[in-house]
């Protein structure tokens, strides 16, 4: 699943914590924003909020909701998002594609100080 900061179709278990924790606010309506968008030039999305601004569990929802072959509908049906019209669309239908930047960075500096130490 994991590879030097590349995850693909990570699924649930990032957002059930996040769904477990004592501060979590429900903002999975986003989801149904972001389906206005998947048929249109703006299909393609970065999230890149400032620090402290909830990437990493936006993130893990929209890996939760998206990930390819996950149906995960128990897990959304009681939140706001399954308020929503069509609100199960594009459930489980895409591949996604996490990238973590402190891992890829991380990695990347040890790829950097071996092949420096191996001049």
């Amino acid at each position: 699943m994991s590879n030097e900061g590349f995850y693909l179709n990570s699924g649930k278990d990032l957002f059930v914590e996040a769904l477990n924790g004592q501060i979590y606010m429900d903002k999975t309506a986003m989801v149904a924003e972001i389906n206005a968008l998947v048929n249109s030039l703006e299909k393609i999305l970065c999230v890149s909020w400032a620090r402290r601004f909830g990437k990493s569990m936006a993130m893990a929802m929209l890996a939760a909701y998206y990930g390819a072959d996950e149906d995960y509908r128990a897990l959304f049906e009681p939140l706001l998002l399954s308020k929503c019209p069509n609100w199960d669309c594009y459930l489980g239908k895409f591949d996604v594609l996490r990238l973590v930047m402190t891992d890829l960075l991380l990695a990347f500096s040890f790829v950097k100080r071996a092949a420096i130490s191996s001049l």
